[in-house]
């Protein structure tokens, strides 16, 4: 593959050339395949992108909690906050949530003609336990999701079998990793499988709109230009090490490429395991 698209901007592009030729410089280093190259590499990159992606709208974790706990709620006697979510589905419709006071509605009362709705300060509202509840659900339903955008790399490398992408990786993004919806996992696959009579071909593929779109009202997390930073990273961390020749040795090989067990076609002993 020569290139590597964003679907959501067609703009934006990877050139896939110079890494192959990294792929390959590496297998004759270190005498591996290329199917254990290629997957070797596959979980650094992924390791790198999971960490570096953040959540949506460009915050941390601790961040994004303040964010959403300011939005979906609402406390008692107070003015909502500014940024409160304006409206909420109450018994079957979206209501106004900043005209809902813990007291105070509109009543029906006198007799006959004159029977009318006044406001009455001092009743409580039956409505606002519903939007509590309401508020509380969202909240919950948002915290729970925070990692969401890391998280879809993750499906990724379970999906293609990628293994030691998971160390380290925080307890929320594999909670977000459980409530991943069928529409959300249509969009996000990945696959390692061979190609033609001597190669091997790991496929990501990320349509996630959060996860990989940027700007606008609606930020994301950038995704795609984490992954392309890490990506061209492996290529310049393997220049770097070429040029203080580290493959010169099997030990400084095994030290820079933690995972592989290095066997150099010079090296007639057999694999040094790391």
């Amino acid at each position: 593959m020569s290139r590597l698209t964003n679907r959501h901007n067609p703009n934006l592009t990877i050139d896939a050339r110079d890494f192959d030729r990294t792929m390959n410089e590496l297998m004759r280093f270190t005498g591996k395949t290329f199917k254990e190259i290629i997957n070797h590499e596959a979980a650094r990159i992924l390791v790198k992108v999971i960490k570096k992606t953040k959540p949506s709208q460009g915050g941390e974790k601790g961040m994004m909690v303040k964010r959403i706990t300011v939005r979906y709620s609402y406390k008692d006697d107070s003015n909502p906050h500014p940024k409160m979510v304006g409206r909420v589905k109450i018994r079957g419709r979206r209501r106004n949530t900043r005209k809902i006071r813990k007291k105070g509605m509109m009543v029906m009362k006198g007799r006959g003609k004159n029977r009318k709705k006044v406001w009455d300060p001092n009743r409580n509202n039956p409505d606002w336990k519903l939007l509590q509840d309401e508020l509380k659900r969202l909240r919950l339903w948002k915290l729970a999701r925070i990692g969401q955008s890391k998280a879809t790399w993750l499906y990724i490398a379970k999906r293609a079998k990628i293994k030691g992408v998971d160390v380290g990786v925080p307890g929320y993004v594999k909670t977000a990793l459980l409530l991943f919806t069928s529409n959300l996992k249509s969009v996000i696959n990945g696959t390692s499988a061979p190609f033609g009579k001597h190669n091997w071909v790991v496929t990501m593929k990320n349509f996630g709109k959060v996860a990989m779109i940027r700007g606008g009202r609606r930020r994301g997390a950038d995704g795609f230009n984490v992954f392309r930073n890490a990506y061209n990273g492996r290529v310049g961390y393997f220049k770097e090490n070429l040029a203080q020749g580290v493959f010169e040795k099997t030990k400084k090989i095994t030290s820079k490429y933690r995972g592989l067990m290095v066997s150099p076609v010079s090296n007639k002993r057999g694999s040094d395991p790391v």
